[in-house]
């Protein structure tokens, strides 16, 4: 049980390569009717509007957002960066952002620069890749190099950039994380400018960077919206963080339900130790009496029934750690951030369960030390 909530505790708090605090999301349908221009136009009103908004940081938009869609997958061939004239087939997510979306999403600038507002129609096709993206296809200085990708008319796209990876959750035709998202291997992805992509998308995701609660601010991005085009409407507005915990449903359950387990089986232990030295000490008056009457002082009388319960407690620790070992490597599988032999997840219970053991004992043992030799003595 310590190991999973050891392991939840991590989960929450993993770097998933962008902030999700304070975040607004939104899934906008755009108009199949209207032009590329027009859409654009569209989008750079909202955006403005909004950012106009008091508490509000930052608005962008992009074609994907982790936990929702990934975007798309996209097969290419460019020139190997051996420089052999070899070719090489890559896959890679592609996105379509505006150059605010960096800043939303607060994805860490690794090398280079990022998409700007000059990256616009009729200026040189720019993108940024990801640390993935980079290693994996384009060596060790990526800033700079032309790849020959064809997309939207244009044949040659410069990198100026390398971001973090970012962890996306679950993505469209793939089970959701179990994790979250944080321990799936990250994927290769292009960032194009929003402006320079020509691509009739179907939707956009807003995000909005807030200075106070994200989901305050809900209404006015619908207004804005709507006042915009009446036409279109936003759906699943949720916070990022409501995104994460979403995804995170599962292990919080495992969490909750084996917490409540643990939970009881240690008041069931207590209860269940308190009754054994009760009684195991009632049926020693009279060796108490006599140990007394030869001058046995109160404290020694407690520290028997205490030490009576500590050995009891060690042998049934010694025994618990054991089972404790084979159950963590069994569920290995639900662990994050923690090993099977984690020294907190192993040392935490046993002095938990001592604790409660000298807690169960301190009636019986003060009740023993009280016992009156003559009465004992008398006892039978």
């Amino acid at each position: 049980m310590a190991s999973l909530a050891r392991s939840f505790s991590a989960l929450l708090t993993a770097d998933r390569g962008y902030d999700p605090h304070s975040l607004l999301t939104a899934r906008l349908p755009l108009s199949q009717a209207a032009t590329f221009q027009q859409k654009s136009a569209f989008l750079e009103t909202v955006r403005t509007r909004m950012a106009a908004t008091p508490g509000v940081t930052d608005v962008a938009f992009g074609n994907a957002l982790p936990f929702v869609t990934s975007g798309g997958f996209r097969g290419f061939d460019i020139p190997s960066p051996r420089g052999d004239g070899t070719q090489v087939q890559m896959q890679t997510m592609v996105r379509s952002v505006s150059p605010s979306f960096f800043r939303a999403m607060r994805l860490r600038l690794a090398a280079g620069r990022l998409i700007d507002d000059t990256d616009v129609a009729g200026t040189r096709g720019v993108v940024v890749v990801n640390r993935s993206f980079a290693s994996r296809y384009l060596g060790p200085t990526p800033v700079g190099t032309i790849m020959a990708l064809g997309v939207d008319g244009t044949k040659n796209w410069e990198v100026v950039g390398v971001v973090d990876d970012m962890r996306q959750g679950g993505l469209q035709g793939r089970p959701p994380s179990r994790f979250g998202g944080v321990d799936d291997p990250a994927q290769p992805e292009l960032f194009f400018a929003a402006a320079q992509s020509k691509q009739q998308l179907q939707e956009l995701f807003f995000v909005v960077r807030t200075t106070g609660d994200p989901a305050a601010l809900a209404p006015a991005l619908r207004t804005v919206v709507r006042e915009g085009d009446p036409t279109v409407a936003l759906d699943s507005v949720m916070s990022m963080d409501e995104r994460v915990q979403a995804s995170l449903a599962r292990p919080r359950i495992y969490v909750v339900l084996l917490t409540a387990f643990a939970g009881c089986a240690l008041v069931i232990a207590m209860v269940g130790l308190f009754g054994v030295l009760s009684y195991t000490t009632a049926r020693r008056t009279r060796e108490i009496g006599v140990r007394t009457a030869l001058g046995a002082r109160p404290r020694d009388v407690a520290g028997l029934v205490i030490r009576q319960a500590l050995t009891v407690s060690l042998a049934g620790t010694v025994l618990g750690l054991l089972i404790a070992y084979v159950v963590a490597r069994s569920i290995s599988s639900l662990l994050y951030g923690v090993t099977t032999t984690d020294v907190v997840s192993f040392a935490a219970p046993p002095m938990l369960l001592i604790a409660t053991s000298l807690a169960a004992c301190a009636i019986p043992a003060r009740r023993a030390a009280r016992v009156d030799p003559i009465i004992a003595m008398k006892s039978e």
